[in-house]
């Protein structure tokens, strides 16, 4: 029996393979660049072992739908929501099913104002599922760019908000365990950047989640 597909405000989540298939991709790409006027949209993931094969079809389908794509790879969420505010693009998409099973993966669905879809916003997007997907001729589809440094840019936003010199005075001393996840990449940078002293655990960005990555008691 096949995992239900679970649409919320949160955005689109399934198991990949099953409720989260090509199909849906299609359906949610092409709904996506109506919804951002056929704009530029990022697009970023998590670790997990399905992320690229799904980032591709997704990009794929937002390419010929007629959106210029900004393709970050491998970032936290909230650098997706960083780069469409200082990218000034139409919307953002992040692949990632947060704390669940490797199994799953998700779409989080992200505005020009760098913040998640509201509820109005999430139900016409589903509204938009709906109707039957459209592509453009193919000289009017859209161009993609691939950028290196998001996560560097998404550091010194950070750095530029915070008391850099008297986080560094501290000599604070930081245990960080990223599950293996896309945290693995930006954070240790962070608090190195903070003159911390970092002790790793789980920071290899391969996705196989060494525990169960929703923090719970008995996971943390």
């Amino acid at each position: 029996m096949s995992s239900p597909l679970m649409k919320s405000v949160s955005g689109i989540r399934g198991i990949v393979g099953e409720s989260f298939t090509p199909e849906l991709l299609a359906s949610a790409g092409s709904a996506f660049a109506r919804y951002a006027q056929y704009g530029t949209v990022v697009v970023g993931r998590d670790t997990r072992p399905t992320g690229e094969a799904v980032s591709m079809n997704l990009i794929s389908v937002l390419l010929l739908a007629g959106c210029d794509v900004i393709d970050i790879g491998v970032v936290p969420t909230p650098t997706v929501q960083v780069m469409v505010e200082e990218l000034n693009a139409s919307g953002g998409i992040v692949l990632s099913a947060s704390h669940n099973p490797v199994e799953w993966n998700a779409l989080k669905l992200i505005n020009r104002h760098g913040t998640f879809l509201t509820p109005k916003e999430i139900t016409k997007l589903f509204t938009l599922m709906d109707a039957t997907s459209s592509y453009k001729r193919w000289d009017k589809t859209g161009r993609l760019t691939v950028m290196h440094d998001a996560g560097e840019r998404h550091l010194n936003r950070v750095l530029e908000v915070i008391d850099v010199k008297q986080i560094r005075a501290a000599n604070f001393h930081v245990v960080l365990d990223s599950v293996n996840g896309a945290g693995s990449l930006i954070t240790p940078e962070l608090f190195r950047r903070l003159n911390c002293k970092v002790t790793e655990i789980n920071c290899k960005p391969d996705g196989l989640f060494p525990r169960g990555a929703e923090p719970l008691p008995e996971n943390l």
